[in-house]
């Protein structure tokens, strides 16, 4: 494959705030940290503190997690090197899809994958592992029971509640068996799975099995020990709920949109079945929508006696990763870069490191048989990401180079009638307004020609204009690129993640094209 560039601006997909950061814009220095540069990692790198007398900890439970697993030996590799103070880890984070839903999560990965690998280079004394944190807490079914495979939506029906990664992977083999491409990696993890994220640390492992990725379940009683005392902080003083306000409010004053609204209580009550808000009403604390309820000082008991029953919402998640983790840098997606500079302060009232922010890899996958029509097409890779009508619109202008346009017709009638109302102003000076209004609907009518042309030109142009509405339905369905619709088993290249793993940048902020063919 190969491999062209649009910058994100050109693509009308994003919004100020990341293409502010990315361009390093000055706007916004006060909501993050080090810059995403070769030099923002050497910062970093000096100054980022973690308790070394947790590394050891830290790997006895990832290796645990493994235990069912044969990992690649870079992966084990590198779970060892994570013993060394000397080893930092990069970051990615996202749902339990089903087959791994839209193509961004694997990009998301390849991105934390070929970041650890550039940083090695770039710092060879030091060791960085690339990491994919599952949301294993998180408990919105409706988000991740389905995946689009060439066109055609799977549902993975269950009644199951709580914590998605603890469900039961009942159903999703007999669904495996129903798919095209390289569905017998994810028949097989269900198939030897008793839970979700059982499953998807062992396809994410078969994915991706010779790069050293580590997958992280933060699910673990041991893991939410260390993360209690500002576990307990938001539960009695609601820290974050008023720094996240005033950092949203001090976003708002520079006209950016914030991403997050935050609770005064940003943990849940996570327990079987369950996992539902916690809410304080007067000096007792309710889980949301149960008959669940606790004293303050019951709570804190539960809390020190069971700290895994406590899970954070998306404010304390990035905290809690950052407790747990040796980590520099943050992958994320637009939203996730938007939400992440809410919290900046967050991070610096519990003296927990705030990880550099890297936007993930954006990419276009082209296949054959669209980059044909594409040719044939003549258009340029920034043109593509235009909306339909638009983009049909700029295409019959293109091919008639303006030949419907009237303007010197427009430009002499508006003469006449200039021409005209100096006459009739020495006879009648109250004739102007009349005169005034007919010129405007004269050019008005002429307007009106120039479209009717327009539209006579785009109907002898009818087939290229299928052609356009193909090429954006299979780019862009439902609307939406590519990247956050499409599953990685419509995709018929045999090594794409290979491919995807030579070509795309890490620190390459543009939208990554890829096609096969000729690229002049």
């Amino acid at each position: 494959m190969k491999t062209a560039f649009v910058p994100l601006e050109q693509t009308g997909l994003f919004s100020k705030l990341v293409t502010d950061y990315i361009s390093n814009s000055g706007k916004i220095i006060d909501f993050y940290g080090q810059k995403p540069t070769v030099q923002g990692f050497a910062t970093a790198i000096d100054q980022r503190l973690f308790e070394d007398s947790f590394r050891k900890e830290l790997v006895t439970i990832l290796k645990e997690q493994y235990r069912n697993l044969q990992p690649d030996q870079t992966t084990l590799n590198n779970l060892d090197a994570l013993k060394k103070s000397k080893t930092f880890t990069v970051t990615t984070g996202h749902q339990l899809n089903i087959f791994t839903g839209p193509l961004y999560f694997i990009y998301k990965i390849v991105t934390t994958i070929n970041l650890a690998l550039r940083l090695k280079q770039e710092f060879p004394d030091n060791h960085f592992v690339p990491v994919y944190w599952m949301a294993s807490e998180d408990h919105d079914f409706d988000e991740i029971n389905h995946t689009f495979v060439s066109g055609e939506k799977v549902v993975w029906h269950s009644d199951q509640k709580g914590a998605v990664g603890r469900f039961s992977t009942k159903g999703l083999e007999e669904l495996s068996g129903k798919l095209p491409g390289q569905a017998n990696i994810f028949r097989q993890a269900y198939q030897n799975s008793t839970t979700l994220s059982e499953a998807v640390r062992r396809y994410v492992n078969d994915l991706f099995k010779e790069t050293g990725l580590v997958v992280i379940d933060a699910d673990d009683h041991r893991f939410k020990r260390k993360f209690v005392e500002i576990m307990k902080d938001d539960l009695l003083h609601h820290t974050a709920y008023e720094l996240v306000i005033k950092q949203s409010e001090n976003l708002k004053s520079k006209n950016y949109r914030a991403q997050l609204s935050p609770r005064e209580i940003n943990l849940f009550y996570l327990k079987d079945q369950l996992r539902e808000r916690l809410v304080q009403k007067d000096v007792h604390f309710n889980v949301n929508g149960t008959s669940i309820t606790f004293t303050k000082d019951e709570l804190l008991q539960e809390l020190e006696s069971h700290p895994e029953r406590f899970s954070p919402n998306v404010i304390l998640r990035p905290v809690y990763q950052e407790t747990i983790l040796p980590n520099l840098a943050y992958i994320g997606g637009p939203s996730e870069i938007a939400y992440w500079m809410q919290l900046k302060s967050v991070f610096e009232k519990y003296k927990v490191d705030y990880p550099i922010l890297i936007p993930r890899n954006f990419v276009l996958y082209i296949p054959s048989f669209l980059l044909k029509k594409i040719r044939k097409l003549g258009l340029e890779w920034h043109e593509i990401f235009e909306e339909t009508n638009n983009l049909l619109k700029h295409y019959v202008k293109k091919q008639v180079n303006g030949s419907y346009q009237l303007g010197d017709q427009k430009e002499q009638l508006s003469r006449a009638y200039d021409d005209i109302l100096i006459i009739a102003g020495q006879v009648d000076v109250t004739l102007e307004s009349h005169i005034r209004a007919e010129q405007k609907r004269v050019i008005n009518s002429i307007k009106v020609i120039e479209n009717k042309i327009l539209k006579a030109e785009k109907r002898k142009h009818q087939t290229e204009a299928n052609m356009i509405r193909s090429v954006r339905e299979k780019l862009f369905p439902k609307g939406q690129p590519q990247e956050r619709i499409d599953n990685i088993l419509g995709i018929y290249e045999s090594n794409f993640i290979g491919e995807l793993l030579e070509k795309l940048d890490p620190l390459d902020f543009r939208y990554h094209v890829l096609f096969s063919g000729s690229d002049d």
